[in-house]
């Protein structure tokens, strides 16, 4: 009789735990369900206060063979009064928010076609614009020096980066120079994208000139004279002197190696490894506690 009674209540506790599990179970399921309804609610709330807006743009002979992210750079720009910041087209273009005749493009580096109609939807209450004087922005346009039909020679300026980076929101002087030379209107219609080369490269916080090959031949000729070293360079720099004022000329040996990761990651000075560096200094003009000095790396 015990054991009866026993297992009868055992069978009880057993029935009690399965309906509270049920309970419990339902109960989470609710409150899953209430969350999406809070989510889909603030969701529309928002959607209803940053009305979306259709931009429609239709490209020209003047267009053919610009990239598409340049392309909507200048053109949304425009259309919004502020410079658009490519990290932003480049959003716009991965949403697939970004249509070219009749299909979403997703790619940045798509080749514009003339006569092509491009819709772009876009909640300018979201964007990110580039703040005046940040280089990185699309509306960055380096003065050129000099150009020819084999090379060409771009001032560039201090926050933008030379070449390509693997970020896709940073801009870089190479795909604006691109962008530049696709956009001029003295381009035969229907020809090719233009030709670009460069063997050299300035940190990103580094303004000067930059040097460009515009034609194969001549992009072989200055890989071969930076390959020999018979290309010169010269720095300009301000340097701190603490200890007084620096000798007139000086020569600097040490061994430059790439050191730090993500975006502190530069090029430095380390003891062991890396690639032997040589740099004559000459002093400028010196005033207590800075000197101009000039740097000419042997």
């Amino acid at each position: 009789m015990q054991n009866a009674k026993c297992r009868m209540q055992t069978e009880c506790r057993m029935q009690q735990n399965a309906e509270c599990k049920m309970q419990n179970a339902e109960c989470k399921c609710k409150m899953q369900d209430a969350k999406r309804r809070m989510q889909d609610a603030a969701r529309r709330r928002r959607n209803a206060g940053s009305p979306m807006l259709t931009f429609r743009y239709r490209t020209s002979r003047a267009d053919e063979g610009q990239r598409l992210d340049a392309l909507l750079g200048r053109w949304l720009s425009e259309a919004l009064a502020r410079p658009l910041s490519r990290s932003a087209v480049r959003r716009l273009l991965i949403a697939g928010a970004v249509v070219v005749g009749d299909r979403p493009v997703r790619r940045p580096g798509f080749l514009i076609a003339a006569g092509v109609r491009i819709t772009a939807r876009l909640d300018p209450e979201r964007m990110t614009f580039a703040s005046d004087g940040d280089a990185r922005g699309s509306a960055v346009t380096p003065a050129v020096l000099f150009e020819d039909e084999a090379l060409l020679a771009v001032s560039k300026p201090a926050g933008l980066l030379t070449h390509r980076a693997a970020d896709p929101g940073r801009d870089d002087l190479f795909s604006v120079v691109c962008s530049l030379l696709a956009a001029r209107r003295d381009r035969p219609a229907g020809s090719r994208p233009p030709y670009l080369a460069i063997h050299h490269r300035l940190d990103r916080e580094t303004s000067g000139i930059v040097l460009f090959a515009k034609a194969k031949e001549a992009n072989e000729g200055l890989a071969r004279q930076f390959a020999a070293r018979t290309v010169r360079k010269t720095y300009v720099a301000i340097v701190s002197t603490p200890g007084g004022p620096p000798p007139r000329e000086w020569v600097v040996r040490n061994r430059l190696s790439p050191v730090g990761s993500g975006r502190r990651a530069r090029v430095g000075s380390v003891r062991e490894g890396g690639e032997e560096a040589e740099t004559a200094f000459r002093l400028l003009e010196w005033q207590k506690p800075a000197a101009l000095v000039q740097a000419h790396p042997l």
